[in-house]
């Protein structure tokens, strides 16, 4: 019996300290600072802005847009998209009072940076011609970069 309990008390306690440690993402790539360039939706009119986005906890993202000096904050998750159940990065964020969504495909670039890309829409939507987006992450600085040790 007191072996038993000595066992749960080591449980519970492992429990505990393990409550807070940090979590790896299964999506690395979503993570991070773009530059965004698009279109908006059912228009002609392009534009161009800054897309952070920032995983708080498992699959649940902060996207914050700035977007021609205007700041809005929406969330973001991977979902399934289409019969055959494809990944897809969806966001939602709210615009002078109107539900937007944006369906993004991402895939790492030749410098194993993320590249997202997808539309942005109405909430039910059913127009032809969804706004776009093509993200791009921003590449570090040569300041920010470390110089290699040199001998």
């Amino acid at each position: 019996m007191k072996s038993i309990c000595y066992a749960l008390a080591l449980g519970v306690f492992t429990a505990v300290c393990h409550a807070g440690e940090e979590w790896e993402s299964d999506y690395p790539l979503i993570s991070g600072r773009y530059e965004v360039i698009g279109r908006h939706c059912e228009s002609e009119k392009l534009f161009t802005g800054t897309i952070t986005i920032r995983e708080d906890r498992p699959n649940v993202f902060v996207v914050t847009r700035i977007i021609d000096g205007k700041k809005i904050i929406g969330s973001g998750k991977v979902e399934s998209a289409t019969p055959d159940k494809i990944p897809v990065f969806r966001i939602r964020f709210v615009e002078d009072g109107v539900d937007y969504e944006g369906t993004f495909l991402w895939r790492d670039d030749l410098d194993n940076e993320g590249r997202i890309s997808g539309y942005v829409y109405t909430k039910d939507y059913r127009g032809k011609k969804p706004g776009l987006e093509a993200l791009f992450a921003e590449k570090k600085s040569a300041e920010q970069v470390e110089a290699p040790n040199r001998r």
